[in-house]
């Protein structure tokens, strides 16, 4: 069997493990909210019942940034050995990555950083701000190039027919 299909069940698998873990997890919390009789989980932390909280979310926190972990390590190590057994791919790979991040340069200096405060007084700097207008900045560059993508596939498509 390949260590690609190999992957894949085993992806498969951990991401039926994610669901119920956070369908636990969500059960959980929301028991706790009708026991307390609160609408808000920012409502259920006061000091009595940190650890039920704590008690009730951190084992499934833990374990889903262990199987975060184990993906990324499987998805690098995978990623890795199809380049090495396929190394003509690697300058299509070197020119994504270029593209990538001219787009999140372009997006960057495009970006303007200011320094906010939020409802709850935690104040957000200038350079996360400005990371966080990058961010969304490169998502609307990427669809963009989607769409465009997409339609002029679709017309060309028409053309030849």
């Amino acid at each position: 069997m390949q260590i690609s299909k190999i992957l894949s069940y085993v992806v498969l698998v951990v991401g039926l493990i994610a669901g119920v873990l956070l369908y636990l997890m969500n059960g959980n919390i929301s028991q706790m909210l009708a026991d307390n009789e609160a609408t808000d989980p920012r409502e259920l932390l006061t000091p009595e019942t940190a650890d039920s909280i704590f008690a009730a979310v951190s084992p499934l926190y833990m374990l889903a940034l262990v199987i975060i972990v184990v993906l990324l390590i499987a998805t690098v190590i995978a990623i890795i050995t199809g380049l090495i057994k396929n190394p003509s791919s690697l300058k299509s790979v070197a020119i994504g990555v270029v593209a990538f991040l001219v787009v999140v340069g372009i997006a960057y200096g495009l970006s303007s950083g200011v320094e906010s405060v939020t409802r709850d007084g935690e104040v957000i700097t200038a350079g996360t701000s400005k990371w966080v207008e990058t961010g969304i900045m490169s998502f609307y560059i990427f669809s963009a190039t989607a769409i465009i993508a997409m339609i002029g596939s679709g017309v060309k498509k028409s053309i030849s027919n």
